[in-house]
């Protein structure tokens, strides 16, 4: 028997900030090329995650941080580098390191 049930994601802020930005999902989907709001829907509702992409299209679009857009999966990947041992610093993280 197989089980149909996939594990949902952690709640996003997608929807929320949409919203707040003022676009609608057939605005936001179109944007993206998408014929119907499905995939927007489940990005929303965490059923599915984005591509890094189209994460980064929310980003720009909606004008937020992915981590802002998708605080539990960010908090997620945090807690799994952590139990590696990494160590995050305080750096700012919106500028490249010098090469």
């Amino acid at each position: 028997m197989r089980n149909h049930h996939k594990k949902q994601n952690p709640p996003n802020q997608v929807a929320s900030i949409r919203k707040l930005r003022g676009f609608n999902r057939k605005k936001a989907a179109s944007l993206f090329g998408h014929e119907t709001t499905v995939s927007i829907g489940y990005w929303e509702t965490g059923f599915k995650v984005p591509t890094l992409k189209n994460a980064l299209k929310l980003q720009i679009l909606l004008s937020t941080r992915i981590d802002q857009l998708f605080p539990g999966l960010a908090d997620e990947a945090k807690a799994e580098l952590a139990r590696e041992g990494f160590r995050q610093d305080k750096q700012d993280l919106s500028h490249p390191p010098d090469q």
